[in-house]
């Protein structure tokens, strides 16, 4: 017979509309998308136990 799997669409994609978002992605992201920010100069800073985003 078939078989199912219910999958979670909230895990599938996210918006990225604020700064914090890429933020977020150079941190817990993996792949193509966090490779991308890396290649066009974007990185993490920390800074007084704050975290920023920079770009090169």
């Amino acid at each position: 017979g078939l078989s199912y799997l219910i999958y979670d669409s909230m895990l599938a994609g996210t918006d990225i509309d604020e700064e914090e978002d890429l933020l977020d992605l150079l941190i817990f992201g993996e792949g193509g998308a966090r490779n991308y920010l890396k290649e066009i100069g974007f990185f993490v800073k920390i800074k007084r136990e704050k975290v920023f985003l920079e770009r090169r």
